[in-house]
């Protein structure tokens, strides 16, 4: 099983959901195709390999792997496989994390900080200055 899929298991199981034939076969298309994928193309490509799976099953597996927090690059696995080889060592498994502030908070802190530039300013004298 590969790391994908143990992620992807525990998701499911904390959910109290159970593991199906149709959602590992989701799962193995998803994982197999390179590049962005939509949700209607996935459908699609699952299809071809069991007829019997439908689109709402696919746009609900879609929703536990994006719950899930998997995502595949090209990319990143090319630049972690160039950093391997640089370092000389076996990559055996990796993790990419990545912390930030989405665009919705960004936009209340910089409302925030207009609104506070926006107050009159307050001046304040010490007692007995003679300004």
């Amino acid at each position: 099983m590969t790391e994908e899929q143990e992620v992807f298991l525990r998701h499911i199981q904390k959910q109290g959901l159970k593991r199906t034939a149709q959602r590992d076969l989701i799962l193995d298309v998803f994982l197999r195709t390179e590049g962005h994928v939509s949700g209607e193309d996935l459908y699609r490509l699952v299809r071809e390999q069991d007829p019997t799976v439908g689109q709402t099953t696919v746009y609900r597996t879609l929703r536990l792997l994006t719950e899930a927090g998997e995502f595949y690059s090209p990319e990143l696995e090319a630049i972690q496989d160039a950093m391997a080889a640089k370092h000389k060592f076996e990559l055996t498994s990796h993790l990419l994390r990545m912390i930030g502030v989405c665009a919705d908070c960004r936009r209340q802190e910089r409302e925030k900080k207009r609104d506070i530039t926006k107050q009159p300013a307050v001046r304040a004298a010490a007692r007995g200055s003679r300004r």
